[in-house]
């Protein structure tokens, strides 16, 4: 990437940060004042290194593109908070179905399986560590695109990066997201791999890693706002309806917060043919600009600016 165009290109870390400005409003539900403190411990939790943009973003009302790449970030603490056990666990799900069907949407199908815990790891190393490995990530949509074997010559980059992608090359073929994996080790530095036909290793490397890492940090979000897993917020993620316009669609994440909904979306490639999709959608469920959010991984500051301009969100 050329230099001019890396210093405008956002990190995952400024994308927590806008997220959590957007979050930060709910603690005003649950205090007189609102928290000032949540963006200064994700900057101390990113470290002083890692050239953070230091706008103070506003919340407007617009539909926000957060757009992220080019920084590694330092693990923030797994502060999810308490979940209180003496309520229904899903009292909170059953009221984010019951807002899709008042804003008309109808077949609405959400799945119970569980995410393994294993792939919830994997998901948030490759977010934390996405500057080191998004090289690797994406030779590995490669792989499925092609579904053939694939070899990535690592000789010439620098250790930490080789570190990175040996650690998540041996956890995706740990965990059979990988079919087939070799690493040869110093000088050759020559990654083998395949990613497995299996539906879902196919939908984690496609994008699915970037969902589940988005549900880890805004709950590590939450839980530093002070908010309480299945008494203040839950969320349902990839829920499959039917607009009120007859279209069949899927939400990635669907968070209630207290008596607010906030809505993910994660793209790891092509999105111009979405955002305006989005925006509609957007409307259809009632859901204001401010608090829903489109994240992507490769795309410049000037680049988001301009799809807000365009398309007025």
């Amino acid at each position: 990437m050329r230099k001019e165009l890396a210093s405008e290109v956002m990190s995952i870390g400024e994308m927590l940060i806008k997220i959590g400005q957007s979050l930060q409003k709910i603690a005003q539900l649950i205090e007189d004042e609102p928290s000032t403190v949540f963006t200064h411990q994700i900057e101390s939790s990113l470290g002083k290194d890692n050239n953070l943009v230091k706008d103070n973003y506003s919340l407007t009302s617009k539909f926000d593109v957060i757009f992220s790449s080019d920084n590694d970030i330092q693990r923030m603490e797994n502060n999810t908070g308490q979940e209180d056990t003496n309520i229904n666990n899903n009292v909170i799900k059953e009221e984010i179905i019951k807002f899709l069907e008042f804003n008309h949407c109808t077949n609405i199908l959400t799945s119970e399986e569980e995410t393994p815990q294993a792939i919830k790891n994997i998901a948030k190393f490759m977010g934390d560590k996405y500057e080191l490995v998004k090289d690797y990530i994406k030779m590995l949509k490669r792989s499925v695109n092609k579904r053939c074997i694939l070899t990535l010559d690592m000789s010439k980059e620098p250790v930490e990066k080789i570190s990175a992608t040996c650690q998540l090359g041996h956890d995706l073929y740990q965990y059979a997201i990988l079919s087939k994996y070799r690493y040869f080790n110093s000088p050759r530095c020559t990654h083998i791999f395949q990613v497995s036909e299996s539906p879902l290793a196919i939908n984690f490397i496609n994008g699915k890693w970037l969902e589940e890492y988005l549900a880890i940090k805004i709950v590590n979000i939450l839980g530093t706002l002070g908010l309480v897993y299945k008494k203040d917020y839950d969320f349902i993620k990839n829920i499959k309806l039917r607009l009120p316009n007859g279209k069949d669609f899927e939400l990635d994440l669907l968070f209630k917060i207290k008596d607010k909904f906030f809505w993910f979306e994660a793209k790891t490639g092509e999105y111009q043919q979405y955002v305006n999709r989005y925006s509609n959608i957007s409307d259809i469920l009632n859901i204001p600009h401010d608090q829903a959010f489109i994240v992507i991984t490769e795309i410049t500051k000037t680049g988001a600016e301009a799809i807000s301009d365009i398309f007025g969100m």
